[in-house]
């Protein structure tokens, strides 16, 4: 059914210049027996459910209830609710249902009566966190009970281990329309080489791992990776001075693009230059932003077309930061990207819009310079004392077209411990901040940088690896009011030492972490993804 002309009328009679107090005009369609969300200014009041619309209420749905009616595109009635009415002024005095001290809604059951809903099983919560006393674009619990999910079906597996002689990197992983796709560098002998492996949303490995590039190197490739329009872009470099970055194209089905890895970028014999972050770009290409010797630039790669020519690449510098400082976590939403990174002083971004002809945002070449771009975090109590941290994925675009930018921050307490504490910043699409940072975290042991994975549900899986100990990858979810619910736990109930980045990604409901693990200090390293819900 189309809501197109569709309202739902407030009654304020408690202020009669004030009538109607609010009309919602409705859009989009709904099914016969479907379910529709409205949501309060804006789509933040349930965290995880996504709202179909959203619009302010004015004064409005206050304690003291007033009729509610929704008419069609014609404006005839289809259906109302009366407040309870004093019996003899017949003025509004409160709501048939729901409960105000417990926030409970008010909710409609299949004979039309009205009653107090009671916490689901498994609640929708609001901006902070909260469990929400109803059901929002659920069943009324009096009709159907809502149900948890069944028990997630998790799988760890072991992609690749170290053995004599050879050397593995940290991973990546992206997701695509129907799988997961983890990269990762190792060397041995002189040798080094790239892999991927694409893994089913079930935890399958879908084949062996892809050999995509095999050539002389000390040290194993560090990998970047992006999806976009049925494309994989797998970026790394080859370090050392006149290094190269490289890149090689796959769609989602295995079948290879450039038939041998192609040179981004070509440093010179007095620079040096690594993939630090890709991400898509547009509509059909990706950003490659390149870490170099004095500069942070990028590299516009075409998602299709085949050759892929050295014309189709275009170099932007973008910022003037020493190798010290570092563009640490980037994203686009597609033109306007927003970069952030950290310096001895704390955290700042900077919004590129790339349409504009120019990149270049200045310089910060400095380890202490005040640098160009915003400073979200400013350093407290001296050097020594604090420390920010920021991943290459800690920058995510939200439901709302804007961006959420997640960091941590060692702060030294009163006896001397450094404790971490986990900070969000929203920002609007035009990339400005919205808001004052937000602690999302209890201070509490020394954790890593976090790194950020979209969900289809609006929310956000964070990650993190705890810097001390048998712990393995850590994870929770993070809203964009923003808002963590709940605390950080461990992925897996299995301990490993664990000192590196867990990237992640989210495919529907189901999550894949990346990371590497020893069993002790002096075990060789084994490579391990962890599926689930």
């Amino acid at each position: 059914m189309d809501l197109a002309g569709w309202t739902l009328v407030g009654y304020d009679e408690n202020d009669p210049e004030d009538s109607p107090g609010v009309e919602i005009p409705l859009s989009h369609t709904i099914a016969i027996g479907g379910l529709f969300l409205i949501e309060r200014t804006d789509d933040t009041r349930v965290a995880d459910v996504s709202a179909d619309i959203t619009a302010p209420f004015g004064d409005s749905l206050n304690n003291t209830g007033e009729r509610l009616e929704l008419r069609d595109n014609l404006g005839r009635l289809v259906d109302f609710v009366e407040p309870v009415r004093d019996p003899e002024t017949g003025t509004p005095t409160g709501w048939l249902a729901g409960d105000l001290n417990t926030k409970a809604s008010m909710a409609r059951d299949v004979d039309g009566e009205w009653f107090t809903s009671v916490t689901p099983t498994c609640p929708a919560h609001d901006a902070d966190g909260k469990a929400i006393v109803g059901t929002p674009r659920a069943a009324n619990d009096a009709i159907e009970v809502v149900a948890c999910p069944p028990p997630p079906v998790s799988v760890l597996l072991t992609i690749a281990e170290e053995a004599a002689g050879m050397r593995l990197q940290y991973p990546d992983i992206t997701k695509g329309e129907e799988r997961f796709l983890v990269t990762w560098g190792d060397a041995a002998e002189g040798t080094a080489r790239v892999w991927a492996q694409p893994i089913a949303n079930d935890g399958a490995l879908l084949g062996p791992s892809w050999l995509l590039s095999e050539g002389p190197g000390a040290d194993p490739p560090v990998t970047r990776v992006a999806f976009q329009d049925g494309v994989f872009l797998v970026s790394w470099g080859t370090g050392g001075l006149g290094g190269k970055v490289i890149g090689v194209r796959i769609q989602e089905d295995g079948a290879v693009l450039d038939t041998e890895p192609v040179v981004l970028f070509n440093a010179d014999s007095g620079d040096t230059a690594r993939p630090e972050v890709v991400v898509p770009f547009g509509d059909d290409a990706f950003l490659v932003f390149l870490q170099r010797t004095d500069r942070v630039g990028s590299v516009t790669v075409p998602a299709h077309g085949v050759p892929l020519l050295p014309e189709a690449l275009t170099y932007h510098d973008i910022l003037g930061v020493s190798s010290l400082v570092g563009v640490n976590g980037a994203t686009c939403r597609g033109t306007m990207c927003l970069l952030a990174w950290t310096t001895g002083y704390g955290v700042r971004s900077v919004a590129i819009d790339t349409t504009a002809i120019n990149w270049n945002q200045g310089g910060c070449l400095n380890f202490f310079d005040a640098c160009a771009g915003t400073l979200l975090a400013a350093l407290e109590g001296g050097i020594g004392e604090q420390t920010f941290s920021l991943s290459y994925r800690g920058v995510v675009v939200t439901p709302d077209d804007g961006f959420l930018l997640v960091w941590s921050r060692d702060a030294r307490s009163e006896v001397g411990v450094m404790e971490t504490t986990l900070f969000a910043q929203r920002f609007d699409g035009a990339g400005a901040t919205a808001g004052e940072p937000v602690a999302v975290s209890a201070t509490g042991l020394r954790i890593a940088a976090p790194f950020l994975a979209a969900r289809d549900d609006g929310t956000f899986l964070l990650t993190s690896v705890s810097a001390f100990a048998l712990a393995n990858a850590l994870q929770g979810t993070l809203t964009s009011a923003p808002a963590l619910l709940g605390e950080l736990t461990a992925v897996t109930a299995e301990p490993a030492l664990t000192l590196n980045f867990a990237p992640a990604a989210c495919l529907g409901a189901r999550c894949a972490h990346a990371w590497l693990v020893w069993a002790d200090a002096f075990s060789p390293a084994a490579m391990k993804v962890f599926v689930g819900e």
